[in-house]
């Protein structure tokens, strides 16, 4: 089955590798101006063209941050919402998926709202550096409402494709020593947190994007994805 994974597990980002990994799927996906323009319909475009005119005739009042200070800030958000996932009251197993599946929902809202708040905060203050830089403030937050159904569509079906996941480790069990309590708690409770923690990682990556624009622009110690994405 085609769910519009990229056919290159070596160029997917993790999230989407682990999807196509879990489920057994060699799947295909188009170019990205295709996608692009699946995306967009005619009046989102005057809405992103509009936009793009307001955000020329933004006036910032200087305010310095230091690219570090806002990398700081969004590495202890992320250490934060790990936290968050680590500390939650995680499904006693063994449990039917629907018990997984409203966990997985629960935590992945509280991660959007997170991650959505740290996200207004980095534009705010790289806005305040230099008419570029809040230029592409307000950019992002066109692009962020602009493409934000879609995203949060893709994301919601997540918790499903896990269900796959799920079924096959079930079927694992049948006829085996290994019982179902020790596989949930194992096995797919591993597998659970390691989606978790792509998602979120892929969730930052439009602030990644920000901090290396204020780096450009204000150069500290040089930002290293790699580091900041690490466990």
């Amino acid at each position: 089955m085609n769910n519009g994974f990229a056919a290159n597990t070596n160029n997917q980002v993790p999230l989407i590798r682990l999807l196509t990994q879990f489920n057994g799927q060699t799947p295909t996906e188009p170019g990205i101006a295709e996608q692009l323009g699946r995306m967009i319909n005619l009046a989102d475009a005057i809405h992103f063209a509009d936009s793009l005119y307001r955000s020329s005739k933004a006036q910032p009042e200087p305010s310095p941050i230091a690219a570090a200070a806002a990398q700081k800030l969004l590495l202890q958000e992320r250490s934060a919402v790990i936290r968050s996932l680590k500390k939650a009251k995680w499904p006693t197993p063994p449990q039917p998926f629907e018990i997984y599946f409203k966990f997985y929902v629960a935590q992945q809202t509280n991660m959007e709202r997170r991650i959505a708040k740290l996200r207004e905060d980095i534009r705010q203050a790289i806005a305040e550096q230099s008419q570029t830089l809040a230029h592409l403030a307000a950019l992002d937050r066109t692009l962020d409402e602009l493409f934000q159904p879609q995203f949060r569509k893709f994301f919601h079906t997540v918790p499903r494709l896990l269900q796959q996941r799920f079924s096959h480790w079930e079927q694992t069990t049948a006829g085996h020593e290994i019982t179902a309590e020790t596989l949930q708690s194992t096995r797919f409770g591993a597998e659970l947190m390691q989606v978790f923690l792509a998602e979120l990682d892929l969730r930052l990556k439009p602030i990644l994007g920000l901090l290396e624009a204020l780096d450009a622009n204000h150069p500290s110690p040089q930002i290293q994805e790699a580091n900041i994405l690490e466990d």
